[in-house]
């Protein structure tokens, strides 16, 4: 029996009030909030978690006895008060459920009404509790049906009541015919494996559950649970003395275990709830409490989710070693447990790949990587087994001194990036060993690095292992309707591994302040150099490490459009083999970064230069006039739909040639058709899915004063999301307005009520304007009101053009782009394109504008004044 905790001047206050006599909540709810308190203030001055943790169930504890004995008096020992889960473990955090079992064999009135009230009075003290009223006979059936009730009555503790019900219940969960250990231990690793496919599989979710994510505290609960069932005792002591863990792993365990308490005590009062997410706006008090400050290394939040993570990583190795030695032992007959050997060094054991030596690598450190080359090549191989993980991290400083000084590890290296499978699986599977950082001194630095915004889902590491996944999967037959596009380009190159390289290199140096991308290429160029990569490969790695961003950052910011803008970009990817693996690099890494970041749009945006830079690239020789090819295309297609020509003619007369090298021949043949077909004005129709990626409204209208501004305003309203919109003005002052727009959702518009509401209103504000004064009103969401960036303007001159480019970087948020709208309106500022990228939390909006008589901006009256106008805008 262990022995209580200290008592607190507190706790001996509620002692003495409980002894009084009949419990007035009034007086002890007072007295629970400054145990809570103190145990607060113990726990800044450095009282450790787990004391504190028992210390608050011994405190429930007392209080529940006596409440028990005032309420149910003399049918106490017809019933049991029974505690479960973590509070039958005696780990209260300071918001953790109270879980109780009531046992009444009883169904008589009398003991159910005073049950009743004892649990009314729990309640009217603020006490959080969950309960169950249960006899033991429904405790054994529902046990037997659900393994979650099962694993709640083994930790079940009697607190007070009949102690010869709760042997009796104790004795009849040890049995067999209950849960035996097989099968408890298969419903409980099904159960896992089920927990954590809510997280991806990966514990590098910026906002970890410690509970209940990859290598978080449940994790830890589960073994427990099965060594509980199996061996009949619920230490982590236990596992040493029955071999399933050495000294230093069991302490490994326990110290990780005692380390998530402390940050799950301090998340509580952080959040003053039973909050278990390490949500973004804990995170920087959290940082500050574990002595995570802002260095020139980096912020302290980034830190304290590095130190994090690490400790999570470790903590999912060894559950899943104990797992599988369970797994063994439980379910594997003693004749299959012998090794099947399939060379000299290594056999395989119950679908697992094992090394035949128990001194293997300290004999050979060399073997490690063709351990991981012989995974790649056997697929059906399950994983490797608990012993060869012990021995992978038991030898890593052997195994890195060998690889630093052995060729062979180099050529076994560079040859898991030519084999056609596997290669994923395999590079997840050395960093999950920690055998990636190994080898990789370089990719040790990113593994559990976060960046603390809402653009990145995932740590780098895990982000690097993804864009690898996201290539591969191109070349993957059951994926290939996925991208069709990209499937067959990356099947034609004659190098993929190339591409698989700067993969896993292209955010090597993040972390490190500078430019990443630049920062990368020595390290990359140092890589091919040391594995004997070919000069001309290496040249082709380190330009995708150096252009990585090259492709997303034009499209986005960029006017595509302008056939000098994919002159320029051709002139920076220089030919086509390089073309199609950036596209193929930035397609994998946008998909790699957030679930939210990729859509048709982007897709589309992608798929529009891409194109573009390979007819330029095709004909390098040739002045192509891109507008009057487009107008022929289209003047064939209308023609061919019985359009009258001359009609045509005159129409097209009002639209400049920028209009035509805006818009392709399909756009240009939609918007003529529509507008010499129809007469009442203003003209509004939709393209639900166009090739741009988003669903498509044209508006053609007389021109009138910030008329883009209205039916910004009023798009924002309807909740639509704007993500490009192209202007246009003909020569008898007609607004031509194409907006690409999602809904909230991020899917193109199909609700027919939906875009009826759309055109209705959009008509209604065109004739009357009376939302554009209005300020849209939307819910921040829990991301949005917790990061700021500071608004940036930058503008630069288009020659070309005779406009003026404006950049705002400002934290997204409802309503943007009809604020910045409503500022150009008070600058007196006419826009003629604009181009919404959203990024995470950052917004970086893109406008092509003039003054009102088209004259562009002078440099000066920005910097004097539009600019200041727009950050102090921003920042209202």
């Amino acid at each position: 029996m262990t022995s209580k905790v200290t008592s607190t001047v507190t706790s001996e206050m509620l002692t003495t009030l409980l002894k009084r006599g009949p419990v007035d909540p009034l007086q002890v709810r007072p007295l629970l909030q400054q145990e809570q308190e103190e145990i607060a203030n113990a726990f800044h001055q450095g009282t450790p978690a787990k004391t504190l943790i028992r210390r608050r169930s011994e405190t429930i504890d007392e209080l529940l006895q006596t409440l028990w004995q005032q309420q149910i008096g003399p049918h106490c020992q017809q019933c049991a008060l029974i505690a479960v889960g973590g509070y039958g473990r005696q780990e209260l955090h300071p918001h953790s459920d109270i879980d109780l079992l009531i046992l009444a064999e009883s169904e008589d009135e009398a003991i159910n009404n005073a049950i009743g009230s004892f649990v009314t009075l729990l309640w009217d003290l603020g006490l959080q509790i969950g309960h169950s009223v249960r006899s033991i006979q429904s405790c054994i059936d529902e046990g037997q049906q659900d393994v979650t009730i099962a694993t709640n009555l083994l930790e079940a503790r009697l607190l007070v009541g009949s102690e010869a019900y709760f042997n009796q219940l104790q004795h009849a969960t040890q049995q067999d015919d209950f849960w035996a250990s097989g099968p408890f231990f298969i419903a409980k690793r099904n159960e896992q494996q089920a927990r954590l496919s809510k997280y991806n599989d990966t514990a590098y979710n910026l906002e970890p559950n410690i509970k209940e994510g990859p290598g978080g505290l449940r994790d830890i609960q589960n073994i427990l649970w099965v060594t509980h069932r199996h061996f009949g005792s619920d230490g982590l002591k236990e596992l040493v003395e029955h071999h399933f863990l050495t000294q230093s792993e069991c302490a490994e365990l326990d110290a990780g275990r005692e380390r998530l308490w402390e940050i799950r005590f301090a998340l509580h009062l952080i959040a003053g709830r039973a909050e278990e997410r390490l949500l973004f706006e804990h995170q920087p008090e959290l940082a500050q409490q574990f002595g995570h400050i802002d260095n020139e290394n980096g912020r302290g939040i980034e830190g304290f989710m590095h130190s994090y993570f690490r400790i999570i990583r470790g903590l999912s190795r060894l559950n899943e070693m104990l797992l599988q030695l369970f797994e063994e032992q439980l379910l594997t007959p003693p004749e299959q447990r012998e090794p099947h050997p399939i060379d000299a060094h290594f056999g395989r054991r119950s679908g697992y790949l094992t090394l035949l030596q128990p001194d293997a690598l300290e004999q050979n450190p060399g073997l490690a990587l063709t351990l991981f080359q012989k995974l790649q090549t056997e697929p059906n191989l399950k994983g490797v087994t608990a012993e060869t993980i012990r021995q992978l991290r038991n030898n890593r400083q052997r195994i890195a001194e060998h690889y630093q000084q052995t060729p062979e590890a180099r050529r076994t290296f560079s040859s898991l990036f030519c084999c056609g499978t596997g290669l994923t699986h395999t590079l997840r599977r050395m960093n999950r060993y920690s055998l990636l950082g190994t080898y990789l001194p370089e990719f040790e630095k990113i593994i559990g690095l976060m960046q603390h915004d809402l653009f990145h889902a995932y740590t780098v590491d895990e982000h690097t292992l993804f864009v690898v996944r996201n290539l591969r999967r191109l070349t993957v037959s059951e994926h290939y309707e996925e991208l069709p596009h990209l499937s067959d380009l990356i099947i034609q190159l004659k190098h993929p591994e190339q591409l698989y390289i700067a993969g896993l290199f292209h955010d090597i140096a993040k972390g490190r302040g500078g430019n990443h991308s630049q920062l990368g290429v020595a390290v990359v160029q140092a890589f091919c150099k040391h594995h004997q990569i070919e000069q001309e490969s290496a040249d082709e790695i380190a330009w995708l490490v150096e252009q990585h961003l090259q492709m997303s950052t034009f499209a986005q910011r960029r006017d595509i459009d302008d056939p000098d803008e994919i002159e320029v970009f051709a002139q920076i990817v220089g030919k086509q083999s390089r073309l199609d693996m950036l596209y193929l690099l930035t397609t994998a890494d946008i998909r790699a970064t957030n679930k939210t970041l990729w859509n048709h749009f982007k897709s589309a945006l992608l798929t529009k230069l891409y194109n573009a830079t390979t007819a330029l690239l095709s004909r390098p020789e040739l002045e192509i006039d891109y507008g009057e090819e487009t107008r022929q295309q289209a003047l064939e297609q209308l023609i061919a739909q019985e359009m009258n020509p001359t009609a045509i003619g005159i129409f097209w007369e009002g639209l400049g040639d920028d209009y035509f090298q805006k818009h392709d021949a399909e756009e240009i043949c939609w918007h003529t058709t529509e507008i010499l077909n129809h007469t009442p004005r203003p003209l509004i129709c939709f393209h639900k899915k166009s090739h741009q990626g988003g669903s498509e409204i044209l508006i053609y209208h007389k021109d009138q004063q910030f008329l883009f501004a209205i039916l910004v305003h009023t798009l924002e309203a309807l909740h639509l999301d704007i993500q490009a919109a192209r202007i246009n003005t003909t020569q008898n002052s007609h607004a031509l307005d194409i907006f690409t727009v999602l809904d909230q959702n991020g899917k193109t518009l199909s609700d027919p009520e939906l875009l009826q509401r759309i055109e209705q209103q959009l008509r209604s504000e065109i004739s009357e304007p009376t939302l554009i004064h209005q300020p849209i009103t939307f819910r921040r969401s829990r991301h949005q009101k917790h990061f700021h960036n500071k608004g940036r303007v930058i503008f630069r001159q288009d020659e070309r053009k005779q406009q003026t480019v404006l950049e705002v970087h400002t934290t997204d948020r409802p309503g943007l782009l009809s604020t910045l709208c409503q500022t150009f309106m008070a600058c007196n500022i006419r826009i003629h394109a604009a181009k919404i990228t959203t990024l995470g939390e950052r917004a970086e909006d893109i406008f092509w504008v003039t003054h009102q008589d088209n004259t562009p901006l002078s440099d000066e009256e920005i910097e004097g004044h539009i600019a200041p106008y727009i950050r102090k805008t921003l920042q209202a």
